[in-house]
């Protein structure tokens, strides 16, 4: 969980060192540490793609009630139901949120397409095929070995930068 031992979405409603995530619709980016490898996989269980040990970069949405909040919760706390291909992420005891990058306001495909298009200029990051991007022509999922500089270059993009766990000490960027 982001922090340790947290339960449901109160990380993410903001208190001490938990990031305060808005309510308000928004286009963000999880990145998750995974200690082994995760299949990704649909709602049909068809395997999509497979990452390996290191870290898992996934782009998103959130236009529905709760906005970023319950969109992101649900990334953190892990689903209780695999919908989407990052749920078999988030689902995974191999995987841990290592940081959580948004933006309010702009949403939807054109909002994520803008995001995931920055991510994949940068360096070191690899798309795992169109896994995350059902409604999309680019990838909305990459791996890399260190989210160190791609979290410095979503810092600059303008957003907000929380880390979730001693990888960068739970602070803001």
């Amino acid at each position: 969980m982001c922090p340790e031992g947290a339960a449901g979405d109160e990380p993410l409603r903001g208190s001490g060192r938990r990031p305060p995530l808005p309510a308000e619709k928004g286009v963000y980016a999880v990145c998750f540490r995974l200690e082994g490898p995760v299949e990704i996989r649909d709602r049909r269980g068809r395997v999509l793609a497979k990452a390996e040990r290191g870290y898992l970069i996934y782009v998103g949405s959130a236009g529905g009630p709760g906005g970023l909040r319950a969109r992101v919760s649900r990334h953190v706390r892990g689903p209780q139901r695999v919908w989407w291909h990052i749920d078999s992420v988030s689902s995974s005891p191999l995987a841990r949120p290592v940081f959580i990058y948004y933006e309010v306001g702009r949403y939807g495909r054109p909002a994520e397409d803008g995001l995931a298009s920055y991510i994949e200029l940068l360096e070191g990051l690899f798309p795992l095929g169109m896994a995350g991007a059902t409604d999309s022509l680019r990838p909305h999922m990459f791996y890399c070995k260190d989210p160190g500089a791609i979290a410095e270059a979503l810092a600059r993009r303008g957003g907000t930068l929380w880390w979730c766990n001693d990888e960068g000490k739970g602070r803001y960027l």
